[in-house]
């Protein structure tokens, strides 16, 4: 005969593997929530020398700092704010702002310096186009008015005075 296998050992199991998953779900001091706003001061400072230095770079921070300036009134209300949970709500908000600003930097800069070479290569051009044409008009314009000249007077007679 076959020794048999106890499934009841295995069934109970199953719970174990959820039971981590259950904990983050049913208690919300689990999950991260942004309580100190001198915390999130710190970090909106942090970004912001950050954003300091894209802009030296030739990054277009005005967005970005608009963004952080709504960061700092979300913390200004959260000090002003007596209940916890709307307090929590704010410096949360802030931080995800502050956040976003963080992760756009790079696309910023990426931007300026596009928005620069851009603008060396059509100056550049311009540049170029200007010389080019003060050349033939250099070279071309005694024939250009010399033929005119006589297209327009081809008519005329001249007589003896």
């Amino acid at each position: 005969m076959k020794p048999m296998k106890n499934r009841g050992a295995r069934s109970r199991t199953i719970p174990l593997y959820i039971l981590p998953l259950l904990i983050l779900l049913l208690f919300p001091s689990v999950m991260a929530e942004v309580q100190d706003a001198e915390e999130v001061r710190n970090y909106v400072r942090l970004v912001y020398q950050k954003l300091v230095e894209a802009e030296r770079r030739g990054a277009d921070v005005e967005e970005a700092a608009i963004r952080l300036n709504r960061a700092l009134s979300l913390i200004r209300e959260a000090e002003a704010e007596t209940n916890t949970s709307r307090r929590g709500k704010s410096l949360t908000e802030a931080y995800n702002l502050v956040r976003d600003v963080e992760a756009s930097i790079d696309r910023l800069v990426e931007e300026g310096r596009a928005r620069i070479n851009l603008r060396n290569w059509t100056l550049s051009s311009a540049a170029i186009l200007t010389a080019v044409g003060c050349i033939l008009g250099y070279i071309y314009s005694p024939r250009i008015f010399w033929s005119l000249w006589l297209r327009l007077r081809r008519g005329w007679r001249v007589r003896r005075a």
